[in-house]
């Protein structure tokens, strides 16, 4: 049984940590192309300006037409196309247009594909995966591996190769799986690259929401950790091999599975970063000291602040389940990715989901000068309705101001972004048909959008009391 007391732990609790740090692990493949290129009132005059590629001589260049060709033929636009509804558990699949891929053979042609220097080969290897023949491609990867002056490099090279297998469709997944195992079997074993395998992967599903997947890598991931020295676990994002699983509970609902998790992992990384693991863990403690508090009650009808674009209905909306997420009407391109996952998710559920915003005052909106917090807050709801499309409910809340001595101003948290910085790192909030805290979590990019689903599908079938 662990000796480790989880409230001895929450002293490392600073004023300063105020989130749970996230770990990129993987970056995952567009789910969709942009479909907005241009707009409904081109009328053809407009052309693309780079379309002949028959001067490229080189694979690098070939494969760089095949960026350019793809923009090209999927230059239309669609507004509903990339809003799709998700589909549970459904991975996705980047379709490439065929012209594009015909652009790529016909450039092809024109070189030796079997005799290209060591700089040409990955883009050799791209191309014939884009061309579907899988095999030489791999053979192609292979032979730049080993091309490599050390065990290190082969190693990095081996981690690209899986990478590129595991981000262009599900056909080559059996690549990525194949370049996974021969670095399992690699000699002399590197924990290491071994522990950078299991992460990607449990990401991968982790972004697709295939639960027993993400569980699998993750525990892999934790028996490699298991085997490195402290230096080699310095190393690594350490960490990133218990989110998943958090993810996972949290989405349940179930704060005991994660102060489970969290046990075995102070165990582990009591000495990782020198102190920073146990911080980390820290922070998470207290978002689940809250969420303790919180889950599966009534959360209190949200009335600070001032109301936009609102039907009158008090929130959260009785009888549906709700999504109320933290947004920044001044964010802009950057939070782009959030806003298509909301937009998603409503389209997915439709009436079974109420959608509220929530958005702080900073003093100004896009494209304005200094606004007062009521001129603020009306620019911000025209914002999201007419030129993001979110015609949701929005609730402005007002940022406490003060002065400085040498006349900066100072915005502290308003009511309701407080309400979410207590969560610890939280933006998102969601709740069932009768008003009860479901889940609290991230909602920051387009990749989450699944593991959220299930939390929605969750939140809407639950039963009364």
């Amino acid at each position: 049984m662990s000796t480790i007391n989880l409230e001895k732990l929450r002293v490392y609790v600073t004023s300063g940590f105020s989130g749970i740090m996230a770990i990129a692990i993987f970056c995952g493949s567009s789910t969709l192309y942009a479909q907005r290129s241009i707009s409904p009132a081109d009328t053809g005059r407009m052309k693309w300006g780079h379309s002949d590629f028959s001067d490229y001589d080189r694979p690098t260049m070939c494969h760089r037409a095949l960026g350019e060709a793809t923009r090209q033929y999927t230059r239309r636009y669609y507004k509903d196309t990339a809003l799709a509804p998700i589909v549970k558990n459904s991975a996705p699949i980047r379709e490439l247009p065929k012209e594009a891929i015909e652009t790529v053979r016909a450039c092809a042609t024109r070189l030796n594909l079997d005799s290209q220097t060591p700089d040409q080969l990955w883009a050799v290897a791209r191309i014939y995966l884009v061309l579907g023949d899988l095999e030489k491609s791999k053979l192609v990867a292979e032979k730049v591996i080993q091309t490599g002056i050390n065990s290190e490099e082969k190693l990095e090279m081996m981690l690209q190769a899986l990478l590129m297998y595991l981000n262009h469709s599900e056909s080559s997944l059996s690549l990525a799986n194949y370049f996974a195992d021969a670095i399992r079997a690699f000699e002399p074993v590197s924990n290491t690259s071994i522990f950078q395998v299991d992460i990607t992967l449990a990401g991968y599903f982790l972004e697709r929401y295939n639960v027993d997947s993400v569980l699998h890598y993750s525990k892999s991931a934790i028996v490699t950790l298991k085997k490195m020295s402290i230096e080699e676990m310095d190393k690594v994002a350490a960490i990133s091999a218990f989110t998943p699983q958090l993810d996972i509970a949290n989405e349940k609902g179930d704060i005991p599975q994660q102060e489970k998790i969290l046990v075995e992992a102070s165990e582990l990384l009591k000495n990782w970063r020198s102190g920073l693991g146990m911080q980390m863990i820290a922070g998470i403690l207290h978002g689940l000291d809250v969420k303790k508090t919180v889950y599966n009650k009534r959360m209190t009808v949200l009335n600070d602040g001032v109301w936009e674009n609102s039907d009158g209905l008090e929130r959260p909306k009785s009888g549906v389940a709700s999504l109320i997420v933290l947004v920044n009407h001044n964010c802009g391109s950057v939070c782009y990715s959030r806003i298509n996952a909301i937009k998603r998710l409503k389209k997915t559920f439709g009436d079974d989901l109420d959608v509220v915003l929530i958005t702080t005052t900073s003093g100004f909106a896009p494209g304005s000068g200094p606004l007062t917090p009521t001129e603020e807050g009306k620019a911000a709801a025209k914002y999201f309705k007419d030129y993001l499309e979110l015609p949701y409910p929005l609730l402005v809340d007002e940022s406490p101001t003060y002065k400085l001595d040498d006349g900066r101003i100072i915005r502290d948290n308003g009511p309701l972004a407080q309400m979410f910085s207590d969560f610890s790192g939280t933006n998102a909030v969601v709740t069932d048909r009768l008003g009860r805290i479901q889940w609290a979590g991230a909602l920051t990019f387009e990749a989450q959008i699944r593991l959220l689903a299930s939390v929605i599908e969750r939140a809407v079938v639950k039963e009364s009391d």
